[in-house]
């Protein structure tokens, strides 16, 4: 079913793509993300992709969708031109209300802690540096228990400005992924083995599924080629193959785990 932007409601105060919140045809609001947003079109593309992806190990995401904007559907057609908005497709995550920005205090409180080592094996796996330094990429959702909700992935794929050269010479990339939202997940998941259902998780993944992400309802607006989508396909089953081994490089920061090795 096509979701279409029927009312403006505001702006998004966080983040620099510029993302603004509208009203849609299905009855709901979401979070709207532009093909004019300040750092490309193919912002868009990997903030699809990646929902796609981390729904296929069940993550906790906002829900995802492509959002039509037309002007004879739109309540009000001139502000689109004053937005900035062009009619066509475009990428918008379900608002979700009553969430705050992540806080380190919260996570006592979170009911699906038991996902935060699965974070870290996805953001491995799509080569996501963002999150680990970034605490508004995480949401906390509701009400004491919260609950972890995993938004905003434009900066996947090491960037949006992703290459078919690029993607090959990272696809073997041995280079892990670190920071300190990630530093403040360790009290909460450090043993003997962390990461072993994560990965297992991951490495069950099939090819067809994660070719399935891609769909066939890329949008060509957002101007990604045929190409470009088998080459970072390709990239992504390699990655798949290659993560277990990179997050092993992690040890030295679960004292559980790196004690528990020597």
């Amino acid at each position: 079913m096509t979701i279409y932007a029927t009312e403006y409601l505001g702006a998004v105060d966080e983040g620099e793509m510029y993302a603004q919140l509208f009203r849609c045809s299905d009855g709901n609001t979401y979070v709207v993300k532009a093909m004019s947003n300040p750092i490309g079109r193919r912002a868009i593309f990997n903030e699809l992709v990646s929902y796609r992806l981390g729904r296929l190990l069940n993550l906790p995401l906002s829900y995802g969708r492509i959002i039509v904007f037309s002007k004879s559907i739109f309540n009000d057609p001139h502000l689109l031109d004053e937005k900035g908005i062009q009619e066509g497709p475009h990428f918008g995550s379900l608002f979700i209300k009553n969430a705050s920005e992540y806080s380190p205090d919260k996570l006592y409180f979170c009911k699906n802690i038991h996902m935060l080592p699965e974070i870290i094996v996805f953001d491995h796996w799509i080569t996501n540096y963002d999150r680990r330094l970034e605490p508004q990429n995480i949401l906390v959702v509701g009400k004491n228990p919260y609950e972890l909700v995993l938004i905003d992935h434009a900066d996947a794929f090491n960037g949006p400005d992703w290459t078919i050269e690029s993607l090959v010479s990272w696809t073997d990339s041995k280079d892990i992924i670190w920071g300190e939202i990630y530093q403040e997940f360790v009290p909460f998941i450090d043993n003997e083995d962390p990461f072993g259902l994560a990965l297992e998780k991951l490495e069950s993944i099939t090819d067809e599924e994660i070719a399935a992400a891609f769909g066939k309802d890329i949008p060509s607006e957002w101007q990604v080629s045929k190409e470009e989508v088998k080459t970072l396909l390709f990239h992504l089953i390699m990655r798949k193959k290659r993560v277990r081994k990179i997050i092993t490089h992690l040890k030295s920061y679960f004292p559980i785990w790196n004690s528990s090795s020597e």
